[in-house]
């Protein structure tokens, strides 16, 4: 489990429940190692609690705001992220390169 950074104590963290999609195809292709005996959806409850974090599902508003975003971002994965994060009036934490080129987001590493 990675640790959130330290500036970032407070706040609320709300993570798009598409982020467990994006972990299981990471690690099928090889792109990421987890260790995660008990599944990685475990892996993913356990982390949830662990910073307190809530998991934020796909809604109505959220699935039109992904597909009405800006074409910069090919991934709908990362578009439904993006489109978490301006409905929730929230930030991203992410080190994708193509995030911080949306107006109006805010992406932090």
């Amino acid at each position: 489990m990675c640790s959130i950074p330290a500036r970032f104590s407070g706040w609320c963290l709300h993570v798009p429940v598409i982020v467990l999609t994006e972990l299981h195809r990471l690690v099928r292709r090889g792109k990421i190692v987890i260790r995660a005996p008990d599944g990685l959806d475990q892996w993913f409850r356990k982390g949830l609690m662990q910073h307190q974090a809530q998991c934020e599902p796909i809604t109505l508003e959220i699935a039109h705001s992904a597909e009405v975003l800006p074409t910069i971002h090919n991934d709908p994965a990362d578009r439904f992220i993006l489109a978490t994060a301006q409905v929730m009036r929230g930030r991203i934490l992410s080190p994708d390169t193509i995030m911080p080129k949306y107006p109006g987001l805010t992406v932090e590493w």
